[in-house]
């Protein structure tokens, strides 16, 4: 029958063991440096107690996962994804879309415009786009109010250009006299008109070269005892002591039933006139067109040679 009682030697060759890395007990080698030991280096106060296992039983609701698991899945888990996690998308990822992310479109990211883009910030102003949006220059309140820039000014009302139909001495429309708009069966002088403005009158005068009026022959949209404007200057005062002049503006004839003329509105016109021969539309005679306005006085147009 064996004793369970230690002798002192035993006991001595267990305090060896337990100091040593590395031990050989019947016959085999006992590593000791990997059991978790406690220090029993001289000047330590630790006993000497082999500790099996320092780790917490696992979390059966978060199964592999540790807090400090450096082999998985982890909070800090450097080689796979996590909140700090530098080789793939995170809060703080520098290699991919994050909130300070330096190579992607980010809220400060330094590489595409931006609020705070370093690179455009000089040229932006504060000032509302909407608003006073600065162009240009960039400069704001460099630009005047659409709704306080001048209008451009109405084109003055002009005779520009006078001269003389291919039509002429082809076509009867007018006849001698004064009155409606009647055709005579004798062939009319004929003019091409383009003028601006607003007319309510029109005259054809015979004129020398110069533009002074001369042959005292006179065509106009005056009749009865309507005046005409002494700035016409042909020396007729009324349209009964005058002949017709047909007025039309494309197909369209711009006469009233009683000869005179129908107010042209405001703007470009291009005419057609039309005056009784008078043995005056021959090569080398010259003419000019005389317009009167609503708003009172006469334009003069160019000297026209026939």
């Amino acid at each position: 029958m064996r004793s369970t009682n230690r002798s002192p030697s035993a006991t001595r060759y267990i305090a060896i063991l337990a100091t040593a890395s590395t031990a050989t007990l019947w016959g085999c080698t006992l590593d000791t440096s990997g059991l978790g030991l406690l220090d029993s280096s001289p000047g330590s106060d630790a006993a000497d107690v082999l500790v099996v296992d320092a780790a917490p039983p696992p979390d059966s609701s978060k199964p592999d996962a540790g807090p400090v698991d450096a082999s998985d899945a982890g909070v800090f888990d450097a080689s796979d994804a996590g909140v700090f996690d530098a080789s793939d998308a995170g809060v703080f990822d520098a290699s991919d879309a994050g909130v300070f992310d330096a190579s992607d479109a980010g809220v400060f990211d330094a590489s595409d415009a931006d609020a705070l883009d370093a690179s455009d910030a000089s040229d932006t102003t504060v000032v509302d786009v909407a608003q006073d949006a600065p162009l240009g220059d960039g400069v704001a309140g460099d630009v005047a109010d659409a709704d306080e820039a001048e209008a451009p000014e109405a084109a003055a009302p002009t005779i520009e250009s006078t001269w003389v139909a291919a039509e002429s001495m082809t076509v009867d429309r007018v006849r001698m006299g004064d009155g409606s708009i009647v055709a005579d069966g004798v062939m009319d002088g004929a003019f091409v008109v383009s003028l601006h403005g607003e007319i309510v009158g029109l005259a054809l005068i015979s004129t020398d070269a110069s533009g002074k009026p001369a042959g005292a022959q006179q065509w106009d949209t005056y009749v009865g005892a309507a005046a005409i404007p002494t700035g016409v200057g042909a020396g007729y005062t009324v349209g009964s002591s005058t002949w017709q002049l047909g007025v039309w503006e494309g197909a369209q004839a711009r006469n009233a039933s009683n000869g005179s003329l129908v107010p042209l509105p405001l703007g470009a016109h291009t005419l057609q006139i039309y005056g009784a021969s008078s043995g005056y539309f021959v090569p080398g005679r010259t003419f000019r067109v005389v317009a009167e306005l609503a708003g009172g006085g006469v334009i003069l147009g160019p000297v026209v040679t026939y």
